[in-house]
């Protein structure tokens, strides 16, 4: 494993464009999942919290 760690780092000194670009493209993919899995979390627990009733769209209250 170390060799392959070596042959890595020596191929990205070589070509740091292409050492910037899969930074990047790693950071984007990573942000992502974990915006994804904050907002699922989030929604889940602030939209509808547990023990809250559902209520029908379709009733219509009218004060008589």
């Amino acid at each position: 494993m170390l060799v392959d760690l070596l042959h890595l780092s020596r191929h990205l000194r070589r070509s740091p464009a292409s050492a910037v670009a899969a930074i990047v493209t790693l950071s984007l993919t990573v942000g992502a999942a974990v915006a994804a899995a904050v907002l699922a979390i989030a929604g889940a627990c602030a939209i509808l919290p547990a023990g809250a009733a559902r209520t029908n769209p379709m009733l219509a209250l009218r004060a008589e």
